[in-house]
């Protein structure tokens, strides 16, 4: 090896070093508040030897009919817990977070290019906007096996290979046993199926082609084309049926779709905007998307049903922040096909690069450090803050010998910490209908002191309360000594028992 090529080798390697370094500081339990009764539901699993049938670790609704469909993922985080605790979960979402990365450039990223330095500039993009959208938690399984999905029928474009459409069964048999998250595969087929055959219907019209010139070497659609996707289709359906709960697995994603309440307040469901996490590094691709399209940079490399697919995972995007991920994915290709053509150059001008890159990794840091520090404490995230580990310590005991009301995000937490601790609510309970109404929209009530709140409490027998110290709750139950005492306090959370 020259001297250069030396020193493009230890860039190329810092470069990976960084992006693994940046997924190793993620805090799991931070980005993934459910990561809790994850691992208790493992540990139970393996200790009654089967899945849950009933509403486990609560005690308002224990008969309630749960279906985890994360069962098979809830063993692998109990046994990583089991081992190597925190740092071992920490190396396994890294780990995974660096497959999938992986996984993006050697699908995606043209072979004729030989950059190993683009290659590595693009893993720390791609890491960078992995990171922003928080998307290493139980949700990863579904964009890893979505990323699968799509790179089998992205590379389907050209010819329809039978053989490599028999991946796509396999792919769903493990992911509907891992995560809830499968059905957005089905929209994936779906929606390329119909890309696939409004390209054909448009490449025979002169104008269109004129406009999109990839469309003129597109084979022409065949019927047993068509047949052996919608084939493929159906059988990845029928193999989501081999599951401890068979075709039941579909009602709880009826369930969880069908319940339009937590896209009010949990802030996963919400519409994606700028304030959300996810929010800027979704429109921030889909400016790029815009600006590579206006200037007709990969107007050239594109076909209208692909356009057609890539717009409906924006609105899709748009429509929740834990969807946002999925737009970035099927854009993903282009980026990666526009840096393969800027690689000549980015080598030619690497020194001139490289200075501006540290330049703007300085400002970059400047910029996130001034903003975190006048951001409120409250919106930094760490694990101390995001959770009342102090007060669980002190009050142990008594969590778990009372009906305890608490903080949703603090369920998972709790049943972590504390092995005999029962649930009010936590992450698995916010899309259930009980006696006709959601769930979540009952502990809303009660912990914004909504008329009827005290029935309600009464109702669950409630003894404890255990929250944020700055609920609308808190103001009502101080207005009530003579039946709530505080029994702890602190600036984050506030117990009050019940006065017999």
């Amino acid at each position: 090896m020259t001297a250069s090529e030396d020193k493009k080798t230890l860039g190329v390697i810092t470069m990976w070093l960084i992006a693994l370094l940046a997924l190793l500081s993620i805090d799991p339990f931070v980005n993934s508040p459910d990561l809790g009764w994850h691992i208790r539901s493992g540990e139970e699993i393996l200790k009654r030897q089967q899945v849950p049938l009933t509403a486990w670790f609560t005690f308002t609704v224990p008969d309630f009919p749960w279906i985890n469909h994360e069962w098979l993922q809830d063993i692998g985080l109990t046994l990583i817990w089991s081992y190597t605790g925190e740092p071992g979960l920490r190396i396994f979402y890294a780990s995974l977070g660096l497959s999938i990365l992986v996984f993006w450039l050697y699908s995606f990223y043209p072979p004729q290019s030989r950059s190993q330095f683009t290659k590595a500039l693009c893993l720390i993009v791609l890491a960078i906007v992995l990171i922003a959208t928080r998307a290493l938690r139980a949700q990863f399984f579904t964009l890893l096996f979505f990323s699968l999905v799509f790179a089998v029928l992205n590379n389907s474009k050209k010819s329809i290979d039978p053989k490599k459409l028999l991946a796509l069964p396999v792919i769903f048999f493990i992911w509907a046993n891992l995560h809830g998250g499968f059905p957005i595969g089905f929209l994936l087929i779906g929606l390329f199926i119909i890309s696939v055959v409004c390209d054909c219907m448009l490449k025979k019209t002169a104008m269109i082609v004129g406009l999109f010139p990839k469309l003129a070497e597109t084979p022409q659609c065949k019927l047993k084309d068509l047949i052996w996707l919608c084939a493929s289709g159906f059988l990845s359906f029928l193999v989501t049926l081999i599951n401890p709960y068979g075709w039941r697995i579909y009602q709880e994603i009826f369930r969880t779709v069908s319940d339009s309440f937590p896209s009010q307040v949990v802030a996963e469901w919400l519409p994606t905007t700028l304030a959300s996490h996810t929010g800027e590094a979704f429109y921030f691709t889909a400016l790029v998307l815009l600006y590579l399209l206006l200037s007709g940079r990969i107007r050239r490399e594109i076909t209208p049903g692909q356009l057609f697919l890539i717009g409906t995972f924006f609105l899709f995007g748009m429509s929740a922040t834990r969807h946002a991920i999925f737009f970035i994915v099927t854009v993903v290709p282009i980026f990666l096909f526009e840096a393969a053509k800027l690689s000549v150059y980015l080598e030619r001008e690497r020194r001139f690069l490289l200075n501006c890159i540290i330049l703007l990794t300085i400002l970059s840091c400047g910029v996130y450090f001034t903003t975190r520090l006048s951001l409120p404490k409250d919106r930094i995230s760490s694990k101390e803050q995001l959770y009342p580990l102090k007060a669980i310590d002190e009050l142990s005991s008594l969590l778990v010998q009372k009906r305890v009301f608490h903080a949703v995000d603090w369920g998972g937490m709790l049943l972590l910490n504390l092995n005999q601790f029962r649930t009010f609510i936590d992450g698995r309970m916010t899309q259930w209908q009980v006696d006709g109404e959601s769930f979540l929209r009952t502990y809303v009530s009660i912990k914004d002191a909504e008329l009827g709140w005290e029935k309600k409490l009464e109702k669950y027998q409630v003894d404890l309360v255990f929250i944020k110290s700055r609920e609308p709750l808190v103001d009502e139950l101080r207005k009530r000594p003579a039946s709530w005492e505080i029994i702890y306090e602190d600036t984050r959370a506030i117990a009050f028992k019940k006065k017999v």
